[in-house]
Protein backbone atom coordinates (compact mmCIF):
# COMPACT_ATOMS: atom_id res chain seq x y z
CA UNK A 1 0.00 0.00 0.00
CA UNK A 2 2.87 2.38 0.76
CA UNK A 3 3.97 1.97 -2.86
CA UNK A 4 0.61 3.32 -4.05
CA UNK A 5 0.93 6.34 -1.77
CA UNK A 6 4.50 6.90 -2.97
CA UNK A 7 3.30 6.95 -6.58
CA UNK A 8 0.73 9.62 -5.67
CA UNK A 9 3.41 11.69 -3.91
CA UNK A 10 5.82 11.39 -6.84
CA UNK A 11 3.12 12.52 -9.27
CA UNK A 12 2.13 15.50 -7.09
CA UNK A 13 5.78 16.53 -6.65
CA UNK A 14 6.23 16.54 -10.44
CA UNK A 15 3.17 18.76 -10.79
CA UNK A 16 4.46 21.03 -8.03
CA UNK A 17 7.87 21.27 -9.69
CA UNK A 18 6.35 22.04 -13.12
CA UNK A 19 4.42 24.99 -11.65
CA UNK A 20 7.51 26.63 -10.15
CA UNK A 21 8.80 29.81 -11.85
CA UNK A 22 11.63 29.53 -14.37
CA UNK A 23 13.97 31.69 -12.26
CA UNK A 24 17.33 30.04 -11.66
CA UNK A 25 16.90 30.08 -7.85
CA UNK A 26 14.19 27.45 -8.25
CA UNK A 27 16.51 25.04 -10.13
CA UNK A 28 18.06 23.54 -6.96
CA UNK A 29 14.55 22.93 -5.58
CA UNK A 30 13.47 21.15 -8.75
CA UNK A 31 16.74 19.21 -8.63
CA UNK A 32 16.44 17.84 -5.10
CA UNK A 33 12.76 16.90 -5.24
CA UNK A 34 13.30 15.07 -8.54
CA UNK A 35 16.20 13.00 -7.20
CA UNK A 36 14.06 10.26 -5.69
CA UNK A 37 13.80 9.28 -2.06
CA UNK A 38 11.61 6.85 -0.16
CA UNK A 39 8.80 9.42 0.40
CA UNK A 40 8.19 7.55 3.65
CA UNK A 41 7.00 10.50 5.76
CA UNK A 42 4.59 11.82 3.14
CA UNK A 43 3.26 8.34 2.38
CA UNK A 44 2.48 7.79 6.07
CA UNK A 45 0.58 11.09 6.06
CA UNK A 46 -1.65 9.84 3.24
CA UNK A 47 -2.03 6.50 5.01
CA UNK A 48 -3.23 8.23 8.18
CA UNK A 49 -5.79 10.23 6.20
CA UNK A 50 -6.93 7.05 4.48
CA UNK A 51 -7.32 5.19 7.78
CA UNK A 52 -9.45 7.88 9.38
CA UNK A 53 -11.46 9.16 6.41
CA UNK A 54 -10.97 6.73 3.50
CA UNK A 55 -9.92 9.82 1.52
CA UNK A 56 -6.11 10.01 1.46
CA UNK A 57 -6.10 12.95 -0.96
CA UNK A 58 -7.69 15.17 1.70
CA UNK A 59 -4.20 15.38 3.19
CA UNK A 60 -2.27 15.73 -0.07
CA UNK A 61 -1.12 19.31 0.66
CA UNK A 62 0.08 18.31 4.12
CA UNK A 63 1.87 15.27 2.69
CA UNK A 64 3.63 17.32 0.02
CA UNK A 65 4.52 19.97 2.62
CA UNK A 66 6.14 17.32 4.83
CA UNK A 67 8.14 15.96 1.89
CA UNK A 68 9.29 19.44 0.87
CA UNK A 69 10.22 20.29 4.45
CA UNK A 70 12.29 17.11 4.64
CA UNK A 71 14.16 18.13 1.49
CA UNK A 72 14.70 21.62 2.90
CA UNK A 73 16.42 20.07 5.94
CA UNK A 74 18.59 17.90 3.67
CA UNK A 75 19.90 20.94 1.74
CA UNK A 76 21.01 22.74 4.91
CA UNK A 77 22.19 19.54 6.63
CA UNK A 78 24.49 18.69 3.72
CA UNK A 79 26.07 22.15 3.95
CA UNK A 80 26.72 21.86 7.69
CA UNK A 81 28.05 18.29 7.38
CA UNK A 82 30.00 19.16 4.23
CA UNK A 83 28.44 16.11 2.59
CA UNK A 84 29.21 15.90 -1.12
CA UNK A 85 26.67 13.26 -2.15
CA UNK A 86 22.93 13.01 -1.62
CA UNK A 87 20.97 10.08 -3.10
CA UNK A 88 24.02 9.11 -5.19
CA UNK A 89 24.09 12.54 -6.83
CA UNK A 90 26.04 15.73 -6.02
CA UNK A 91 24.58 17.61 -3.04
CA UNK A 92 22.92 20.93 -3.88
CA UNK A 93 25.78 23.04 -2.46
CA UNK A 94 28.25 21.06 -4.60
CA UNK A 95 26.24 21.27 -7.82
CA UNK A 96 25.77 25.03 -7.31
CA UNK A 97 27.43 26.70 -4.30
CA UNK A 98 26.73 27.24 -0.61
CA UNK A 99 25.09 30.65 -1.04
CA UNK A 100 22.67 29.35 -3.65
CA UNK A 101 21.98 26.24 -1.54
CA UNK A 102 21.16 28.31 1.56
CA UNK A 103 18.93 30.69 -0.39
CA UNK A 104 17.09 27.91 -2.23
CA UNK A 105 16.61 26.05 1.07
CA UNK A 106 15.08 29.15 2.65
CA UNK A 107 12.85 29.57 -0.39
CA UNK A 108 11.76 25.93 -0.16
CA UNK A 109 10.74 26.43 3.48
CA UNK A 110 8.72 29.51 2.45
CA UNK A 111 6.98 27.41 -0.22
CA UNK A 112 6.14 24.82 2.43
CA UNK A 113 4.34 27.43 4.53
CA UNK A 114 2.57 28.80 1.47
CA UNK A 115 1.37 25.31 0.60
CA UNK A 116 0.04 24.74 4.12
CA UNK A 117 -1.77 28.06 4.04
CA UNK A 118 -3.76 26.87 1.00
CA UNK A 119 -4.60 23.50 2.55
CA UNK A 120 -8.26 22.50 2.53
CA UNK A 121 -8.10 21.53 6.20
CA UNK A 122 -6.94 24.96 7.43
CA UNK A 123 -6.48 23.38 10.85
CA UNK A 124 -4.64 25.61 13.37
CA UNK A 125 -3.60 22.48 15.28
CA UNK A 126 -1.88 21.03 12.22
CA UNK A 127 -0.03 24.27 11.48
CA UNK A 128 0.99 24.65 15.11
CA UNK A 129 2.33 21.10 15.26
CA UNK A 130 4.18 21.57 11.97
CA UNK A 131 5.87 24.76 13.16
CA UNK A 132 6.82 23.16 16.49
CA UNK A 133 8.36 20.24 14.59
CA UNK A 134 10.39 22.68 12.47
CA UNK A 135 11.62 24.40 15.64
CA UNK A 136 12.67 21.09 17.20
CA UNK A 137 14.48 20.01 14.03
CA UNK A 138 16.56 23.20 14.13
CA UNK A 139 17.19 22.82 17.86
CA UNK A 140 18.30 19.24 17.32
CA UNK A 141 20.70 20.24 14.55
CA UNK A 142 22.12 22.94 16.83
CA UNK A 143 22.74 20.40 19.59
CA UNK A 144 24.40 18.11 17.06
CA UNK A 145 26.78 20.87 15.99
CA UNK A 146 27.56 21.78 19.61
CA UNK A 147 28.29 18.15 20.36
CA UNK A 148 30.77 17.94 17.48
CA UNK A 149 32.80 20.74 19.06
CA UNK A 150 33.11 19.04 22.44
CA UNK A 151 36.08 16.97 23.55
CA UNK A 152 34.52 13.55 22.98
CA UNK A 153 33.74 11.96 19.63
CA UNK A 154 30.90 9.43 19.74
CA UNK A 155 30.03 7.27 16.73
CA UNK A 156 26.60 5.67 17.15
CA UNK A 157 25.24 3.06 14.73
CA UNK A 158 21.52 2.36 14.51
CA UNK A 159 19.94 -1.07 14.47
CA UNK A 160 18.18 -2.90 11.67
CA UNK A 161 15.29 -1.01 10.10
CA UNK A 162 12.49 -3.39 8.95
CA UNK A 163 11.78 -1.06 6.00
CA UNK A 164 15.41 -1.10 4.79
CA UNK A 165 16.07 -4.08 2.51
CA UNK A 166 19.85 -3.63 2.73
CA UNK A 167 19.69 -3.98 6.52
CA UNK A 168 17.80 -7.26 6.25
CA UNK A 169 20.20 -8.50 3.58
CA UNK A 170 23.20 -7.64 5.76
CA UNK A 171 21.76 -9.59 8.70
CA UNK A 172 21.22 -12.68 6.56
CA UNK A 173 24.73 -12.77 5.01
CA UNK A 174 26.13 -14.80 7.90
CA UNK A 175 28.93 -16.53 5.99
CA UNK A 176 32.28 -15.73 7.69
CA UNK A 177 34.82 -13.94 5.48
CA UNK A 178 38.35 -12.63 6.04
CA UNK A 179 38.34 -9.48 8.15
CA UNK A 180 40.31 -6.32 7.39
CA UNK A 181 42.37 -7.03 10.50
CA UNK A 182 42.71 -10.69 11.52
CA UNK A 183 40.70 -13.93 11.34
CA UNK A 184 37.10 -13.99 10.04
CA UNK A 185 34.07 -11.78 10.46
CA UNK A 186 30.38 -11.81 9.50
CA UNK A 187 30.10 -11.04 5.76
CA UNK A 188 26.96 -8.88 5.90
CA UNK A 189 28.21 -6.75 8.80
CA UNK A 190 31.56 -6.25 7.05
CA UNK A 191 29.87 -5.08 3.83
CA UNK A 192 27.79 -2.52 5.74
CA UNK A 193 30.93 -1.11 7.37
CA UNK A 194 32.86 -1.19 4.07
CA UNK A 195 30.27 1.15 2.53
CA UNK A 196 30.54 3.67 5.38
CA UNK A 197 34.20 3.35 6.28
CA UNK A 198 35.68 5.80 3.72
CA UNK A 199 33.40 8.54 5.05
CA UNK A 200 33.86 7.61 8.75
CA UNK A 201 37.64 7.27 8.55
CA UNK A 202 37.95 10.56 6.64
CA UNK A 203 35.88 12.30 9.33
CA UNK A 204 38.02 10.77 12.07
CA UNK A 205 41.20 11.93 10.35
CA UNK A 206 39.69 15.39 9.97
CA UNK A 207 38.84 15.56 13.68
CA UNK A 208 41.95 13.77 14.96
CA UNK A 209 43.06 15.43 18.17
CA UNK A 210 44.97 13.91 21.08
CA UNK A 211 42.63 15.71 23.49
CA UNK A 212 39.51 14.12 22.00
CA UNK A 213 38.33 10.72 23.22
CA UNK A 214 36.69 8.33 20.76
CA UNK A 215 33.71 6.17 21.72
CA UNK A 216 31.65 3.70 19.69
CA UNK A 217 28.14 2.46 20.43
CA UNK A 218 25.34 0.70 18.60
CA UNK A 219 22.22 -1.44 18.79
CA UNK A 220 21.54 -4.70 16.92
CA UNK A 221 23.11 -4.46 13.42
CA UNK A 222 24.57 -1.15 14.58
CA UNK A 223 26.24 -2.92 17.52
CA UNK A 224 28.02 -5.25 15.11
CA UNK A 225 29.06 -2.33 12.91
CA UNK A 226 30.34 -0.35 15.91
CA UNK A 227 32.44 -3.35 16.95
CA UNK A 228 34.00 -3.70 13.50
CA UNK A 229 34.69 0.05 13.28
CA UNK A 230 36.36 0.02 16.70
CA UNK A 231 38.54 -2.88 15.53
CA UNK A 232 39.61 -1.00 12.40
CA UNK A 233 40.52 2.07 14.43
CA UNK A 234 42.66 -0.05 16.74
CA UNK A 235 44.57 -1.55 13.82
CA UNK A 236 45.06 1.74 11.95
CA UNK A 237 47.95 3.77 13.35
CA UNK A 238 46.64 6.91 11.63
CA UNK A 239 43.38 6.86 13.59
CA UNK A 240 42.57 7.55 17.23
CA UNK A 241 42.17 4.46 19.40
CA UNK A 242 38.65 4.14 20.85
CA UNK A 243 38.34 4.50 24.62
CA UNK A 244 35.36 2.19 25.04
CA UNK A 245 32.68 0.38 23.07
CA UNK A 246 29.05 0.11 24.23
CA UNK A 247 26.64 -2.25 22.48
CA UNK A 248 23.02 -3.22 23.07
CA UNK A 249 21.50 -6.44 21.74
CA UNK A 250 24.62 -7.25 19.75
CA UNK A 251 24.84 -10.35 17.57
CA UNK A 252 28.06 -12.35 17.45
CA UNK A 253 30.42 -10.58 15.05
CA UNK A 254 33.45 -12.76 14.35
CA UNK A 255 35.52 -15.82 15.07
CA UNK A 256 37.59 -16.27 18.23
CA UNK A 257 40.79 -14.94 16.60
CA UNK A 258 39.00 -11.78 15.52
CA UNK A 259 37.44 -11.27 18.92
CA UNK A 260 40.78 -11.75 20.70
CA UNK A 261 42.33 -9.00 18.57
CA UNK A 262 39.79 -6.44 19.85
CA UNK A 263 41.85 -4.71 22.50
CA UNK A 264 39.11 -2.32 23.58
CA UNK A 265 36.93 -2.25 26.69
CA UNK A 266 33.56 -3.48 25.48
CA UNK A 267 30.39 -3.13 27.57
CA UNK A 268 27.94 -5.54 25.92
CA UNK A 269 24.38 -5.20 27.22
CA UNK A 270 21.98 -8.13 26.88
CA UNK A 271 18.30 -7.95 27.79
CA UNK A 272 17.03 -11.30 29.11
CA UNK A 273 15.92 -13.39 26.08
CA UNK A 274 16.98 -10.97 23.33
CA UNK A 275 17.06 -13.29 20.31
CA UNK A 276 19.59 -11.27 18.30
CA UNK A 277 22.29 -11.97 20.90
CA UNK A 278 22.05 -15.68 20.04
CA UNK A 279 22.98 -15.30 16.35
CA UNK A 280 24.92 -16.16 14.26
CA UNK A 281 25.08 -19.62 15.83
CA UNK A 282 28.21 -20.57 17.76
CA UNK A 283 28.51 -23.76 15.66
CA UNK A 284 29.55 -21.47 12.75
CA UNK A 285 32.59 -20.40 14.77
CA UNK A 286 31.17 -17.10 16.01
CA UNK A 287 31.78 -15.93 19.59
CA UNK A 288 30.84 -12.85 21.58
CA UNK A 289 33.28 -10.15 22.63
CA UNK A 290 33.29 -7.95 25.71
CA UNK A 291 31.93 -7.90 29.23
CA UNK A 292 28.29 -8.95 29.29
CA UNK A 293 25.91 -6.78 31.32
CA UNK A 294 22.76 -8.84 31.79
CA UNK A 295 19.27 -7.41 32.38
CA UNK A 296 17.00 -10.00 33.94
CA UNK A 297 13.28 -10.67 33.35
CA UNK A 298 12.40 -7.75 35.65
CA UNK A 299 14.81 -5.38 33.91
CA UNK A 300 17.28 -5.47 36.82
CA UNK A 301 21.04 -5.52 36.30
CA UNK A 302 22.19 -8.91 37.55
CA UNK A 303 24.91 -11.52 36.98
CA UNK A 304 23.06 -14.84 37.19
CA UNK A 305 24.83 -18.08 36.32
CA UNK A 306 23.80 -21.69 35.76
CA UNK A 307 20.44 -22.58 37.24
CA UNK A 308 19.62 -18.96 38.14
CA UNK A 309 20.12 -17.87 34.53
CA UNK A 310 18.02 -20.78 33.25
CA UNK A 311 15.13 -19.90 35.59
CA UNK A 312 15.32 -16.22 34.72
CA UNK A 313 15.08 -16.87 31.00
CA UNK A 314 11.99 -19.05 31.46
CA UNK A 315 10.54 -16.43 33.78
CA UNK A 316 10.96 -13.88 31.00
CA UNK A 317 9.24 -16.14 28.48
CA UNK A 318 6.32 -16.74 30.86
CA UNK A 319 5.94 -13.02 31.66
CA UNK A 320 5.93 -12.26 27.93
CA UNK A 321 3.24 -14.85 27.22
CA UNK A 322 1.02 -13.41 29.94
CA UNK A 323 1.28 -10.04 28.17
CA UNK A 324 0.61 -11.62 24.77
CA UNK A 325 4.18 -10.96 23.61
CA UNK A 326 7.03 -13.06 22.24
CA UNK A 327 9.74 -12.30 24.78
CA UNK A 328 12.68 -13.04 22.47
CA UNK A 329 11.65 -10.28 20.07
CA UNK A 330 10.27 -7.81 22.61
CA UNK A 331 13.51 -7.93 24.60
CA UNK A 332 15.48 -6.74 21.56
CA UNK A 333 13.80 -3.33 21.41
CA UNK A 334 16.19 -0.44 22.12
CA UNK A 335 13.30 1.18 23.97
CA UNK A 336 13.34 -1.73 26.42
CA UNK A 337 17.09 -1.40 26.93
CA UNK A 338 16.79 2.32 27.65
CA UNK A 339 13.83 1.83 30.00
CA UNK A 340 15.72 -0.71 32.12
CA UNK A 341 19.16 0.95 32.09
CA UNK A 342 17.73 4.33 33.12
CA UNK A 343 16.49 2.70 36.37
CA UNK A 344 19.91 1.39 37.36
CA UNK A 345 21.40 3.27 40.31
Amino acid sequence: MLIEYKEIIDKELRLFSDKLPSLSIYDPIKYIISNGGKRFRSSLTLMAADLFSNQPLLAINEAIAIELFHNFTLIHDDIMDQATIRRNLPAVHKKWDENIAILSGDLLYALVNKLLSTSSSQSPEIHKLFQQTAIEVCEGQSLDMEFENKNDIVIACRGTQPTEFNDIKADLKAVPVMAETVSRVHHGFKVEVDELWPYVSAKLMQKKDETKKLWFCGHSLGAAMATIMASRCLHDKELTNPVELYTFGSPRVGWRGYVKSLGVTHHRWKNNNDIVTTVPLWVMGYVHHGNEHYLNAYGKYRKPTGWQLFKDKWRGIWMGLKQGKIDSFGDHSMTEYIKHIEKID
